[in-house]
C-alpha cells in the first residue's frame, strides 16, 4: 500500500509557492475580521468571500500531497513534533502575550486553555489571536488517522474508513456539532485524501505548459462559477467556510470549488516557476516563508490589535499592502525562531 513520493525536483517547487501564497491570503482573510471592518457589499468583502472557497482546501490537499505513510508509531512521533508541539506552544505564548496586553480574568483564562486543547472548538465567542492554528490541530489528527487507516489490519482500517465516512456526512448535514473539531477534521480529511490520491496526476499536470494554461482556464471559469452559485455576497455571513460548516447552496458544489481554486493555484505557481529569471533571495524568501507557515498562522493575529479602531478602511489596495506588512512581520519572527526557538517550527529548516 506504500505510495511512491512526488518528483518534484528543486526547490521552491510550485508546492513551496502554492503554500506562501495560501499563507498571505490567510493573512488577507482575516484583515476585515480582526479590524472590524464593517461589512458592504463592495471589492474588498467579494473578493474575501471569494477566497474562501478554496483557501483552507488549498492547505489540506498540499498537506495530503505531501504525506508519506510511515509506521504508526514513527508517524505519530513526527507529527507531535512538527505539529502538536508548535500548536501547544504557540498558542499558549500567544496567550501570554494577550493577557499582558489586556486583563484577562482566571474565568476568561481558563476558557483559553479549553479552546487551545480543543482545536478552538469549545467556548469560543469572539476571534482570538491564535485561531488560525485550528488547521495545525486538525492536521495532526488527520494524518494519525490515516496512519491507522493505512497500518492497521483491514477490519480496524475499515472501522476508520466507516466512522470518518459518517462523520463527514453528519457534518455536512448538521454542520458543527462534534468536539474537539471533528466536524472540521472530517472534511479537511477529504480534501487530504483527494491530494494524496491525485498527487501524481497533479504533479504530471504541473509539468507542461500547455496543460498549465488549460488548467488554470477550466479552473478560472470552474471557481467562478461555483462563486456565484454558492456564496451571498449581500449577507454578512454569506461565504464558505469548513471552520465554520458553511458550504453555501451546495457541498458538491464546494468541494468543486475547493478543487478548482487549488489547481488554479498550483497552475498560476508553475507558470511563475517557468519565468527566465530566477533571483536567490527571492527564491529563499519564498522557501522560509513556505517553511515557516505554522509561524504565520500563529502569530500574525497578534499585530491586528495595534490598529484596530485606527486601520478601519475597505479599500481593497489597503487591506493587501497591510497583509504584505503583517506578513513582512512574521517573515522575521520565522528567522527568529529558526535561531533561537527551532522547536516552534517543527524541525523545518529554513534556507540561508
Amino acid at each position: 500500500m506504500e505510495d511512491k513520493n512526488l518528483n518534484l525536483g528543486i526547490r521552491p517547487n510550485f508546492l513551496d509557492l502554492a503554500k506562501g501564497f495560501g499563507i498571505f491570503i490567510v493573512v488577507f482573510w482575516h484583515y476585515v475580521w480582526y479590524l472590524d471592518i464593517p461589512f458592504q457589499n463592495n471589492l474588498l468583502w467579494n473578493i474575501e468571500f471569494n477566497i474562501s472557497l478554496f483557501h483552507m482546501p488549498l492547505f489540506f490537499i498540499i498537506a495530503g500531497m505531501l504525506y508519506k505513510i510511515r509506521p504508526i508509531k514513527e508517524e505519530i512521533k513526527k507529527d507531535v513534533n512538527s505539529l502538536l508541539a508548535p500548536y501547544l506552544l504557540i498558542s499558549v505564548l500567544c496567550l501570554i502575550v494577550s493577557i499582558i496586553m489586556k486583563d484577562v480574568s482566571i474565568k476568561q483564562f481558563v476558557l483559553h486553555i479549553t479552546g487551545i486543547l480543543s482545536g478552538h472548538d469549545f467556548f469560543v465567542t469572539t476571534p482570538v489571536v491564535y485561531a488560525a492554528l485550528w488547521f495545525v490541530y486538525s492536521l495532526f489528527f488527520i494524518k494519525i488517522v490515516v496512519s491507522f487507516i493505512y497500518n492497521c489490519r483491514k477490519p480496524i482500517s475499515l472501522l476508520f474508513i466507516v466512522l470518518s465516512i459518517l462523520t463527514a456526512l453528519v457534518t455536512i448535514m448538521k454542520g458543527n456539532v462534534f468536539p474537539f473539531r471533528i466536524d472540521t477534521s472530517s472534511i479537511g480529511l477529504l480534501f487530504f485524501i483527494i491530494g494524496f490520491k491525485g498527487k501524481h496526476l497533479i504533479e504530471r499536470i504541473m509539468q507542461k505548459t500547455k496543460h498549465l494554461l488549460f488548467t488554470a482556464a477550466i479552473s478560472l471559469i470552474i471557481i467562478t462559477i461555483s462563486a456565484l452559485y454558492n456564496i451571498n455576497y449581500d449577507e454578512f455571513r454569506g461565504y464558505v467556510s469548513i471552520y465554520a460548516c458553511l458550504w453555501g447552496k451546495s457541498f458538491i458544489v464546494y468541494v468543486i470549488g475547493g478543487i478548482s481554486g487549488t489547481l488554479l493555484i498550483f497552475s498560476l505557481c508553475s507558470l511563475i516557476l517557468r519565468l527566465k529569471f530566477r533571483n536567490n533571495i527571492l527564491v529563499n524568501i519564498s522557501m522560509n516563508i513556505s517553511n515557516g507557515t505554522i509561524i504565520i498562522l500563529g502569530f500574525h493575529g497578534l499585530f491586528y490589535p495595534f490598529f484596530k479602531g485606527i486601520l478601519v478602511s475597505s479599500n481593497f489596495f489597503t487591506a493587501v499592502g497591510f497583509s504584505l506588512f503583517i506578513l513582512f512581520i512574521c517573515y522575521w519572527l520565522i528567522i527568529l525562531s529558526s535561531k533561537y526557538f527551532p522547536i516552534l517550527l517543527g524541525g523545518r529548516k529554513l534556507k540561508t
